[in-house]
């Protein structure tokens, strides 16, 4: 048995080459966001754990918490962050604006900001471009919202 960064290994299962598994989130990213279904944090830990038998769910749950925490942390500090194949996140200026408050209608200041901006790859561009056999399947185990039942 091997034990890696992110923690236990099952017994007797080949380890997953990093891009196999980058390769594996693009394409689930790309797929599940084709029809406007969103893919939460914890269904993308469930699939990345069933994809990889090796990991166990927790490790899998460990491993995206990490990623994230360590994105949050580059974007605070104002640094770029590029993934090959998936896309870049930034930060942004946005100009201090006057603004209206909806309510009353009066004029506001709204002061200048940093907003995060994410930039598509390539590949990911590709990917939810490409064409489809059939339409995606909508979820059903969520109540749909009022604007999905104007569409539907």
């Amino acid at each position: 048995m091997r034990v890696s960064a992110v923690g236990r290994l099952k017994p007797d299962t080949p380890r997953p080459q990093f891009g196999e598994a980058s390769r594996l989130i693009v394409v689930s990213v790309a797929t599940q966001f084709r029809g406007g279904v969103t893919m939460t944090k914890s269904e993308l830990i469930a699939h990345l754990a069933d994809h990889f038998p090796q990991l166990v769910l927790k490790d899998a749950e460990y491993a995206v918490k990490m990623i994230l925490d360590m994105m949050t942390e580059a974007c605070l500090k104002g640094n770029r962050i590029e993934i090959r194949g998936f896309g870049s996140f930034d930060l942004r200026l946005r100009p201090a604006r006057t603004g209206r408050n909806p309510k009353s209608g009066e004029k506001v200041h709204v002061p200048e900001k940093y907003v995060p901006h994410f930039k598509a790859g390539k590949e990911l561009k590709s990917n939810i471009a490409a064409p489809r056999k059939s339409a995606p399947a909508r979820r059903t185990d969520r109540p749909t919202t009022a604007l999905e039942q104007d569409r539907g």
